[in-house]
């Protein structure tokens, strides 16, 4: 079953973030999520599954519907 599709190809996902599921509106980038949810990019590592996703590929790298991120915070002198 897909999810319905509006006149620019957008759609509803199900992303769940640090165990919190996140209703979303696709396309949107790793960037566009961390943006929207006031994340300080300079300040955060990111993992989909057991993958930690390099900063540079966050703009490109697409949620999609059932992925499991995980968000850290980095703390100086941590």
């Amino acid at each position: 079953m897909t999810e319905p599709k509006s006149e620019l190809g957008q759609h509803t996902i199900t992303v769940t973030v640090n165990g919190e599921q996140h209703h979303l509106t696709a396309p949107l980038s790793i960037t566009d999520f961390l943006d929207g949810a006031g994340y300080p990019a300079e300040a955060v590592s990111v993992s989909v599954g057991d993958q930690v996703v390099p900063q540079d590929d966050w703009s490109t790298y697409a949620l999609t519907d059932g992925l499991s991120l995980r968000v850290v915070t980095l703390t100086p002198g941590g």
